[in-house]
């Protein structure tokens, strides 16, 4: 090894000199040896390259500030270690920082790493980003963050993933698939955009929680999924969607909850737009909380298979347009808390022209065999009227048939019309009570 000489700490290195280590040769920067102190600078200037080859160990102590100017590439090979433990790594404008392949990068506790604007961070094939506890990766505003294929992004428990002033935007080609018992966590005022033909999909026994508790995302969270995308929630998956949340899903967009999975969303507007399919499969719970909107445009298809509960409760709305198909599938069981928009009670659920939740006038209201139909007894001052051209409203063309478990009770001060050519059958076993004042 050549000796340095005592001036050698004082000397810059100039723009044309070119610093090359061998594949033997151990760059070393203790707090004795080759200090770089407050006044010295160990610095390399835009035109540079710092080349580290494979088996070399670059280590920089505690309390110690190396910068890297602009448009200089900082290159480290393959098999190369470059473990900087509280150090500060920071990297100016329109600079390259490029890890080739089976390169570990790896940062320990209470290490800083920021990138500047306009700096490309790149990972090649097979390499791991993996991000120690207490660590923080902060991206500036026009930053580009690339992670190649089949590269893998560990981030551990205590980690915190900031992209301040920063859109995470995923092109149309990129797929971002987050594998099993994985986390992923947004904080708030964070924006996720999917851009167009890009498929998300989280595997089984995935949790995607996006914000402090469990799948959970926060208040001030937009999560916005583009036109011909696709939303796959896969078995055992939660996904909980917090208060005063949007979630939009444009048109043509197919968002399909396979079995056994739970959507519950509090406090929240779900707004479907036209040729929107939302499907539930079998076993599925669809829970609906207090002052709840949910609105199905046209030509919307609403379904729900077979033993599959959907339960709407207090205080929420329950509209269908007027080519809006609401088929309810055997041993369904459809309730209707006291305060319900769609419950036939103090509320809206008129089977009347205007249509408030009500039944209009191309729409197929189909009751099967068990199927229980329970008009509350708050329901007394209800008006439960049926126009001429009105299907499921006991009219000309209208078969109204109520099986023989099924109890179908009409309160006080309520007014039941059918017209002259109308059917109505009810069989063995069938209480049919009207009250003084009722006319039928």
């Amino acid at each position: 090894m050549p000796k340095i000489k005592s001036n050698f700490a004082c000397e810059g290195i100039s723009e044309s000199q070119n610093l090359r280590f061998s594949e033997s040769q151990n760059l070393r920067i203790s707090e004795q040896n080759l200090r770089i102190s407050e006044s010295q600078n160990l610095r390399i200037s835009e035109s540079q390259n710092l080349r580290i080859s494979e088996s070399q160990n670059l280590r920089i102590s505690e309390s110690h500030n190396l910068k890297i100017s602009e448009s200089q590439n900082l290159r480290v090979s393959e098999s190369q270690n470059l473990n900087p433990e509280s150090q500060n790594v920071k990297i100016s404008e329109s600079q390259n920082l490029r890890f080739s392949e089976s390169q570990n990068l790896r940062f320990s506790e209470s290490q800083n790493l920021r990138i500047l604007e306009s700096q490309n961070f790149r990972i090649s094939e097979f390499q791991n980003l993996r991000i120690l506890e207490s660590q923080s990766f902060r991206t500036s505003e026009s930053q580009n963050l690339r992670i190649s294929e089949s590269q893998n992004l560990r981030i551990s428990d205590s980690q915190n993933l900031r992209i301040s002033e920063q859109n995470l935007r995923i092109s149309a080609s990129q797929n971002l698939r987050i594998s099993e018992s994985q986390n992923f966590r947004i904080s708030e005022s964070q924006n996720l955009r999917i851009s167009e033909s890009h498929n998300l999909k989280i595997s089984e026994s995935q949790n995607l929680r996006i914000s402090e508790s469990q799948n959970r995302i926060l208040e001030s969270q937009n999560l916005r999924i583009s036109e011909s995308q696709n939303l796959r929630i896969s078995e055992s998956q939660n996904l909980r969607i917090s208060e005063s949340h949007n979630l939009k899903i444009s048109e043509s967009q197919n968002l399909r909850i396979s079995e056994s999975q739970s959507l519950r969303i509090s406090t929240q507007n779900l707004k479907m737009s036209k040729f929107q399919n939302l499907r539930i499969s079998d076993s599925q719970n669809l829970r609906f909380s207090e002052s709840q909107n949910l609105r199905i445009l046209e030509s919307q298809n609403f379904r729900i298979s077979e033993f599959q509960n959907l339960r709407i409760l207090e205080s929420q709305s329950f509209r269908t347009s007027e080519s809006q198909n609401l088929r309810i599938s055997e041993s369904q069981n459809l309730r209707i808390s006291d305060s319900q928009n769609l419950r036939i009670s103090e509320q809206n659920l008129r089977i009347s022209a205007s249509q408030n939740l009500r039944i209009s006038e191309s729409q197929n209201f189909r009751i099967s065999e068990f199927q229980n139909l329970r008009i509350s007894e708050s329901q007394k001052f209800q008006n439960l009227r049926t126009s001429e051209s009105q299907n499921p409203r006991i009219s000309e063309s209208q078969n109204c048939r109520i099986a023989e478990s099924q109890n179908l009770r009409i309160p006080e001060l309520q007014n039941l019309r059918n017209s002259k050519p109308q059917n109505l059958r009810t069989s063995k076993f069938r209480n049919f009570g009207t009250s003084e004042s009722q006319n039928l």
